[in-house]
């Protein structure tokens, strides 16, 4: 546990929702998260918000195929993971149709 403050938090936000424009997300596109829960997954989760996108969770235990499908059928175009395994862990056919990726640990 680390405590933080309401400015920490919305400074973070910032930071991330800058980086994540920089890498191409606009309003309304859809951002996959997969990964731990904890303080990262809310700073991803809240800076696409911020920026009108849309979030789609995907299960960092689900089988591959099945992630594959979320991302697929949600017609996500971004990810965001914990792990670089668990983007190498993605067919790459499913890799191949996001713009981008990005790994927060």
């Amino acid at each position: 546990w680390v405590p933080s403050t309401w400015r920490e938090l919305a400074d973070d936000v910032r930071r991330v929702a800058d980086d994540l424009r920089a890498g191409g997300v606009r309003k309304g596109d859809r951002v996959a998260v997969s990964g731990r829960t904890g303080r990262e997954w809310l700073l991803v989760e809240l800076a696409v918000l911020s920026l009108g996108g849309v979030v789609v969770g995907i299960d960092p235990h689900a089988p591959a195929e099945q992630a594959a499908f979320v991302l697929r059928h949600s017609q996500a175009r971004f990810l965001v993971t914990d792990t670089r395994q668990g983007l190498e862990r993605l067919p790459t056919a499913a890799r191949d149709e996001l713009v981008a990726t990005a790994v927060w640990d």
